[in-house]
């Protein structure tokens, strides 16, 4: 293995957590209670681990289908069937069931986000079921409603992951924007050979440019992920390069390329079918958030450190991290056990380190502020066969 800095030991001082003055003197924002049971005898088990995670703000008020029928805030796309089901869910004790026309794909539900600011990051996602093994399909996609460019609307700007309907699970669909992310608009000529398709590639007969088109218009295709510049986006103005779909074989002369940022605009996450048919699947778990990575389902009801902004499933929703330190703690021990901190508890430790502080059955223990842990409380019997049971509280920030 190759040496790097992080391999120098005469930089220990970093290895350990040294909490800052504001950090040292803050108040203990979080209470924990813990209640756990060793699993198997001899094998130590963490009775609370730091593991903060990340923050984040659900924009969809709505997100696990509670309310409303069909759902409230949800309109339907290409004349999709929209309803609330109540035997197939993931969060809640709701779904949506959507059924595709089967005229196209991309039929599903829209939800209106609102007006966004491009210079901000945009994480979407959704869990998909059919309740089956189909073998269908479905995703999340992010649709500019309205748009800066005169003539253009309801363009599907991104769209996400497949989720491919393998088994009766629920699979996830997401898509990330990054900010100030482009609209490629293609003004183009006559089509022949055509027409175009939305998510085929179209390549330039000249430059061999390739990119992904995304919505099919009268007159233009909005491409994403150009692979490079086509001739006409060189300064010309003349009409010096066709693009050929490879799945339609259309073909259409482009006369103009216009590149956009479309800041302020009004967006939509879309809950569609990724192929075209007429299998009924099913929408939970919807999230909107501003982040550049998704993060793990967000609504008030998913426990500690999640709350509602306002009314349950009519607002939006928030999550606090979680505890990043430990800084005090009051337990109690049913049976005999090692108890270790930032460490796993080792019951057959030659040193006392490494087994942990031994506790007697039906013993109180714990410690106030100022201690900091920012890794695990572990346990483990002391006595062969036994599981004990540990239980209290945890305060930290």
């Amino acid at each position: 293995m190759a040496f790097n800095s992080l391999m120098n030991p005469r930089d220990y001082i970093s290895w350990e957590q040294d909490p800052s003055t504001r950090e040292s003197i803050r108040l203990l924002t979080k209470a924990y209670p813990v209640d756990s049971t060793l699993s198997v005898s001899g094998t130590a088990k963490d009775l609370i681990s730091v593991a903060p995670g990340l923050p984040t703000v659900n924009m969809i008020t709505n997100p696990s289908m509670e309310t409303g029928n069909p759902p409230t805030g949800y309109t339907a796309l290409r004349s999709a069937v929209l309803a609330r089901a109540s035997v197939v869910y993931k969060y809640g004790l709701k779904s949506m069931k959507i059924t595709p026309p089967n005229a196209a794909r991309g039929e599903g539900a829209l939800w209106a986000l609102g007006e966004w600011s491009m210079g901000e990051p945009l994480s979407i996602s959704a869990y998909f079921s059919d309740n089956a093994a189909s073998g269908k399909d479905a995703r999340v996609e992010l649709i500019a409603v309205t748009t800066p460019v005169a003539g253009l609307s309801n363009i599907r700007f991104g769209v996400g992951t497949t989720a491919t309907f393998a088994g009766a699970g629920w699979y996830r669909s997401t898509f990330v924007m990054q900010p100030n992310k482009e609209m490629i608009i293609l003004w183009i000529g006559a089509v022949t050979g055509g027409p175009f398709v939305e998510d085929e590639t179209i390549t330039g007969d000249v430059t061999g440019v390739t990119g992904v088109v995304r919505t099919v218009g009268t007159g233009y295709l909005v491409v994403e992920s150009l692979s490079g510049t086509l001739a006409c986006d060189a300064g010309r103005s003349i009409e010096t390069e066709n693009v050929v779909g490879t799945t339609s074989l259309a073909s259409a002369a482009v006369k103009k390329i216009q590149r956009s940022i479309p800041n302020g605009c009004q967006l939509g996450v879309a809950f569609v079918t990724a192929t075209k048919h007429a299998t009924v699947f099913y929408v939970d778990g919807a999230q909107a958030e501003s982040n550049f990575n998704g993060t793990d389902y967000c609504d008030g009801e998913q426990g500690a450190y999640m709350w509602w902004d306002g009314t349950a499933h009519a607002s939006t929703s928030r999550r606090w991290r979680k505890m990043s330190s430990i800084r005090s703690y009051r337990l109690y021990a049913t049976r005999d056990c090692y108890v270790n901190y930032d460490q796993v508890a080792n019951r057959l430790g030659v040193l006392p380190e490494d087994r942990g502080e031994f506790i007697p059955a039906g013993t109180s223990f714990g410690e106030d502020h100022p201690i900091y842990l920012n890794k695990r409380i572990s346990f483990v019997n002391v006595n062969a066969g036994e599981l004990p049971r540990v239980y209290g509280l945890v305060w930290g920030v």
